[in-house]
């Protein structure tokens, strides 16, 4: 039982029905549920890595990164988390903390979390290179 007097069944259950909301669409819905449940039970691991993914699947970077390190700070090596969290220091282009996360992932052993986010690292390190590039050529034509 928590300290808010739901029983962890309880949650589960409610879990439940966000998640199927999820599973047809509402990822919004969703969302509401679980940042409910999570203000009933903070240290929730799989409220919050649900939270972490459809924040993200909302393009709410701040928010996944957010609920990424409250787990964290719950389960210090989820590697969900450090693969999300990394996803979400990219979209808000914060390279050296995804980096980090990157390196975390390796250290892990999360061989697969880790080649995907490489990729996404590398990707996003191009693009920046070539956009300062860019920024440098049109201002050396002025």
């Amino acid at each position: 039982m928590t300290g808010n007097g739901w029983t962890a069944d309880e949650i589960q259950l409610i879990a439940q029905r966000a998640y199927d909301l999820h599973l047809q669409g509402k990822n919004w819905d969703a969302l509401q549920i679980f940042t409910g449940l999570v203000a009933i039970d903070p240290q929730n691991v799989y409220c919050l890595d649900a939270l972490t993914a459809l924040s993200l699947a909302l393009n709410q970077p701040e928010q996944a990164l957010h609920y990424a390190s409250a787990l964290l700070r719950a389960v210090p090596h989820h590697t969900e988390a450090i693969a999300r969290r990394c996803e979400a220091n990219l979209r808000l282009h914060r390279l050296e903390d995804a980096q980090r996360d990157l390196e975390l992932l390796k250290q892990a052993g999360a061989t697969a979390h880790y080649n995907r986010a490489n990729m996404r690292v590398h990707t996003a390190r191009r693009q920046i290179e070539g956009s300062a590039k860019q920024l440098r050529a049109a201002r050396s034509d002025n």
